[in-house]
């Protein structure tokens, strides 16, 4: 895909978010309003739902890392052992530094779903003991690439769409996820 058309993509996506929230905004209004008005709020999820079903739609994750991070494909188990804390060095011995989104985002719904079949709530330690790995929390899959980008031993998770030709000379994908 070319980088006008992941562009054009993204701004698509973005009306149609906008759009969603606005009709999202408009249904919770409505449902609000007298028991005679409650259609109009269930009619307005409906056309919702009907006229843009990719809002809730999921899409292929990669898990991405530094361009000279020492592994070139980890397993969806590997994966899944970094994020739980379980292993906190790359090969190499340099310390392994975690991307997540934040809690409410849905690719990183999606990504707990399928890779660690847990809540994207959800600790990986006991209350009381020391956090073996700490997190990073980042608002969009453009800051999560960035920060994998230009931090030794980051990993993170983005939707594959949001990688540009360019991102891949400085981050290199070792997981693909696809949809569920």
């Amino acid at each position: 895909m070319s980088n006008q058309s992941r562009q054009h993509r993204a701004e698509e996506l973005g009306r149609i978010s906008r759009v969603g929230e606005l009709a999202l905004l408009t249904f919770l209004f409505l449902s609000r309003l007298p028991r005679t008005c409650a259609h109009l709020a269930d009619l307005c999820l409906i056309a919702v739902l009907a006229l843009f079903p990719r809002l809730a739609a999921a899409e292929p994750l990669a898990v991405i890392v530094r361009i000279d991070t020492p592994v070139t494909q980890l397993t969806a188990g590997h994966v899944a052992a970094i994020y739980r804390g379980e292993q906190l060095y790359w090969p190499d011995g340099s310390r392994i530094k975690l991307v997540n989104r934040e809690i409410s985002s849905a690719t990183r719904r999606q990504f707990y779903r399928q890779i660690l079949q847990a809540r994207p709530d959800q600790p990986f330690y006991r209350p009381g003991t020391p956090i073996p790995i700490q997190s990073f929390i980042r608002r969009t899959d453009r800051a999560v690439i960035q920060f994998v980008a230009t931090i030794k031993g980051a990993i993170g998770y983005v939707a594959r769409a949001s990688l540009t030709a360019d991102d891949l000379q400085a981050v290199k994908i070792v997981l693909r996820i696809p949809d569920p």
